[in-house]
């Protein structure tokens, strides 16, 4: 039980303050939540598309309640947006088992993931970067790719994930995927997973001569993460 009011906390906490961010700084006129139960993930997530669409929302954000961010995370994303009109958006975050890569993927040359997983080791630390598959996490959907998606865009296409059947379906539309490492949320393992442990982990998987397909460069020290938003968990 205290895993889980962790977890439960940890996300409703993230939500009040991003509900009073969003209300007292006017980012919107109207913010409505849907809160999901179903223990099915796929179910959870089309029937917030489903209902986003029926209340003809400019935008869908969908949070996933094992994760935490900071209070201006719908404020960035609205303005990512701005930047991105033909884009998913989404801040950064991490998986939640060693060695915590960021929950995107690039596809190779042959348009598949390799072993169903190919994350991002390499990525801009202070500019958004453009991704194949984006994990449902907590990203934002703006009016014209909700209209274009069918109701049921995160059923499962042959072996497939939702979040990789989403992904698909959102390029195969001719619509981007857009990440930006600035704002960053936490994956509660029990604790908040973020950058730090994505960079001890593969310093560490390094130093054991583990496959070059881990960044061997590490974090500049010229004040650029100190751009970097995250959640504290």
């Amino acid at each position: 039980m205290a895993s889980q009011f962790t977890v439960c906390g940890g996300f409703y906490l993230s939500m009040i303050g991003l509900i009073k961010h969003t209300l007292q700084n006017k980012l919107t006129r109207e913010l409505n939540t849907i809160h999901v139960t179903s223990a099915i993930v796929e179910k959870n997530r089309n029937e917030i598309f489903q209902k986003a669409k029926e209340q003809n929302v400019s935008h869908m954000l969908q949070l996933d309640s094992d994760m935490t961010f900071p209070p201006n995370y719908l404020d960035y994303l609205l303005q990512m947006s701005k930047e991105f009109p033909d884009a998913v958006v989404s801040g950064l975050a991490f998986m939640g088992n060693p060695p915590h890569f960021p929950i995107c993927f690039k596809l190779d040359e042959e348009g598949v993931v390799r072993g169903n997983h190919h994350p991002i080791s390499k990525f801009p630390e202070d500019a958004p970067f453009e991704v194949d598959i984006l994990g449902g996490y907590g990203f934002l959907v703006p009016r014209v790719i909700l209209d274009k998606l069918s109701d049921e865009p995160f059923n499962k296409i042959g072996k497939y994930q939702e979040d990789f059947s989403f992904s698909k379906r959102v390029k195969e539309l001719g619509f981007r995927l857009v990440v930006d490492p600035r704002i960053q949320m936490g994956h509660i393992r029990p604790k908040a997973i973020g950058y730090e442990d994505f960079e001890s982990t593969v310093l560490r998987l390094q130093k054991s001569r583990m496959p070059r397909t881990i960044s061997e460069s590490s974090p500049s020290k010229d004040g650029t993460e100190i751009k970097r938003q995250k959640s504290k968990g």
